[in-house]
């Protein structure tokens, strides 16, 4: 029997693990490899794909380099050969035209600012729609959507690409090619100037890198644009100068004469001498044949003075309507000067004018306007006859330059005139004061303020009417014409009172320069008082008012038209003022004075009547005195009388002593019962009043007597 060998499993299971872990571990390196494998594949791929990506972006940025390096150079020769030129307009031409040669732009076009900053206006263009809108005088509204607008106002670049709304900016009849455009701002000294603007027929042809090559190239062009103005306007400045240096000698020659004449008519204050003055200087340092000044009032239509230098006496004082048709009417009008070379062919002399200068022989004239602060006050001419030389620029200026020198020795003059005016009302004024202060008799009062006015405005119908408001009536105190005076009388304030009552009513002024004119338009028809007036007079009336309250009318009137103006009414209100209080003062010590005698009158009726009163309040106290004791004393006194009387009437037993005491009661109570009885009779007797009712108002005169 052969010897058998013993199996060990646990080391063939050992065995079997291992094996088959080193099977997982066989598969598991197997998968990683595989999946590494791939990677390694896809890596490699990717790794081809971003190396022909960089070698695309390498291509792109040398290309870009390339572009900007030669938009750089192309630049740079734009901006050398704009610096050498000095001529604004050359300027602009020429850099539109080198921006469309170099950059390859089919259109350029630069935009300069207008003085008021309102508009950019097209002022060079290389293409030829832009010279069509350059022609046209083709300029954009600051600030308006559109490219151009938006970047002067902004001062930012704008692109603006043919997609979307932007496409809405290429709609121009003149450019429609344009796909792409951009705007750069031209800035010069930290201002905006303009614009830069370019076109392409390219969608998307510009870029954020083109803005900052273009936009160093605009700032350099807005620096060539900026010294060439400078450039242009140093020798403008210089070639001034040069001008104004000859006319400096010139004008010193000229100004040398005027100062003398300026001196020679300075020295009078009396305003016809100056006028005569100023025309005779002017006819001598002009060469004219004649010459004349006219002092006007536009708004009346007034000539104030026409003062004559070689002219014939009956040509002097005429109508403002018969000036208003010439030359000088026109420069009144205008408030301008008037060369005239030839009078009877000039439009603007018609009429009285045309034939007064055919008559006369004028040829040739010049006008120049007397000006206040900025009005007209007159003229001042300077007249040729057919025979003599026109005049020319340079003698317009003279004549302008005389006209001023007239306007200050007339403007003096006038002052001093007004100075003395204003003297002469202010010592009225105060002799006005005085008098009225002197004297509270009203007649007195009128007179006196009427002396005053006749002194100052010279009226010839003046009057004061005072209003008695409670019976409704103008009282016309005082009535002067033609120093004439009137004796008073009365109207009743009504609807047909004229302008008197209406003044009186509204407490309104109403000044009439001109009746014949003027009198359209008023709130009342006027009524006449005294002589018929001439057609064409003038009135003036104002209220007479005492804390806002009208007590009457003054009223100054002239027979002629625009005697009384503005002046005249400030004056008369002057007075009216001072008038109404011391008319008022006067009325016032009237209405006192009576018054005062209708209470001293009052008064002596109130002392009788008080005595009266007395009498009548001492038999009311007794009577008062009667009520008392009847009501306080009858009652108990009754009871008393009765009881004593029962007593004595009923009673035996009373001893003699107490029936003696009951009737002196009785007695005593008997006799109070007779003077309660008295009393009551005084009681009812009635007490005449001896006096005489009278209602009194202490503060009016009126009263009501029962």
């Amino acid at each position: 029997m052969g010897v058998s060998t013993p199996i060990h499993y646990d080391s063939v299971v050992r065995d079997l693990t291992s094996l088959n872990l080193m099977v997982v571990l066989i598969w598991l390196f197997a998968r990683g490899l595989e999946r590494a494998l791939r990677e390694a594949r896809a890596y490699a791929a990717e790794l081809e794909e971003h190396k022909e990506h960089l070698q695309k972006t390498v291509e792109e940025r040398t290309r870009d380099l390339a572009r900007r390096s030669t938009q750089l150079e192309a630049a740079t020769q734009v901006a050398r050969e704009a610096a050498a030129i000095r001529d604004v307009e050359e300027l602009l031409d020429e850099t539109v035209r080198l921006i469309s040669d170099r950059f390859g732009f089919y259109h350029a076009s630069v935009f300069l600012l207008d003085d008021a900053r309102e508009y950019a206006v097209l002022r060079a263009a290389s293409s030829e729609g832009g010279q069509r809108m350059l022609a046209r005088g083709h300029k954009l509204r600051v600030g308006e959507v559109e490219v151009v607008g938006y970047v002067v106002e902004t001062g930012e670049p704008r692109i603006a690409l043919d997609v979307g709304e932007e496409a809405l900016y290429f709609d121009s009849p003149d450019l429609p090619e344009t796909r792409s455009e951009m705007a750069l701002p031209l800035r010069a000294r930290g201002e905006i100037i303009g614009a830069l603007d370019v076109q392409s027929r390219e969608p998307k042809a510009f870029s954020d890198e083109d803005v900052t090559v273009l936009q160093t190239l605009a700032d350099q062009i807005a620096v060539a644009i900026a010294n060439a103005q400078l450039f242009d306007q140093a020798h403008q400045e210089l070639a001034e100068r040069k001008r104004a240096e000859e006319v400096l000698k010139r004008r010193t020659e000229q100004l040398a004469a005027l100062y003398e004449i300026s001196q020679d008519i300075a020295s009078s204050l009396d305003l016809d001498e100056t006028l005569q003055r100023i025309a005779e200087h002017t006819r001598q340092l002009t060469g004219a044949r004649r010459s004349r000044i006219l002092l006007v009032n536009p708004q009346a239509h007034q000539v104030l003075k026409d003062v004559l230098c070689g002219y014939p006496p009956e040509d002097g004082a005429h109508d403002y309507e018969e000036i208003e048709q010439g030359i000088s009417g026109w420069v009144v009008r205008e408030k301008g000067s008037a060369l005239v070379p030839d009078v009877l062919a000039d439009e603007r002399s018609v009429g009285w004018d045309r034939a007064a200068s055919a008559r006369r022989g004028t040829k040739s004239v010049a006008v120049a306007p007397l000006m206040v602060r900025e009005e007209v006050i007159g003229t001042l001419t300077a007249v040729n006859l057919r025979e003599d030389p026109i005049f020319t620029p340079k003698d317009m200026a003279l004549v302008e330059q005389l006209a001023a020198q007239a306007t200050i020795a007339i403007e003096n003059a006038r002052l001093f005139e007004e100075t003395r005016q204003r003297a002469e009302e202010m010592s009225s004024l105060y002799e006005l004061s005085l008098t009225t202060a002197s004297t509270l008799n009203l007649k007195e009062q009128l007179r006196l303020l009427y002396e005053q006015v006749q002194k100052l405005i010279k009226p010839d119908t003046f009057y004061i009417a005072l209003y008695d408001e409670a019976k409704e009536e103008l009282h016309f105190e005082l009535f002067v014409e033609e120093e004439k005076i009137f004796p008073p009388f009365t109207r009743k304030l009504s609807e047909e009172s004229g302008l008197t009552g209406w003044i009186v009513q509204t407490g309104q002024p109403i000044l009439i320069k001109d009746f014949e004119k003027g009198n359209e338009g008023l709130p009342v028809e006027p009524l006449q008082i005294g002589l018929p007036p001439p057609k064409d007079y003038s009135y003036l009336g104002l209220p007479l008012k005492v804390k806002d309250r009208a007590i009457g009318v003054i009223s100054a009137q002239s027979f002629q038209p625009h005697a009384l103006d503005e002046r005249q009414q400030r004056l008369l209100a002057t007075f009216a003022n001072q008038a109404a209080i011391a008319i008022e003062n006067a009325r016032l010590y009237e209405e006192t004075k009576q018054r005062a005698e209708e209470l001293q009158a009052a008064y002596e009726r109130l002392q009788k009547t008080q005595e009266a009163l007395v009498k009548a309040e001492r038999l009311a106290a007794m009577s008062q005195i009667g009520v008392t004791v009847r009501h306080e004393i009858n009652n108990p006194l009754t009871a008393v009388l009765g009881n004593a009387q029962w007593l004595l009437a009923t009673d035996p037993t009373l001893s003699p002593e107490s029936r003696e005491i009951l009737k002196e009661i009785e007695k005593a109570a008997l006799r109070i019962r007779d003077v309660v009885r008295r009393l009551d009779e005084i009681e009812d007797r009635p007490v005449p009043y001896l006096g005489q009712t009278m209602m009194i108002d202490i503060h009016g005169d009126k009263k009501q007597q029962t």
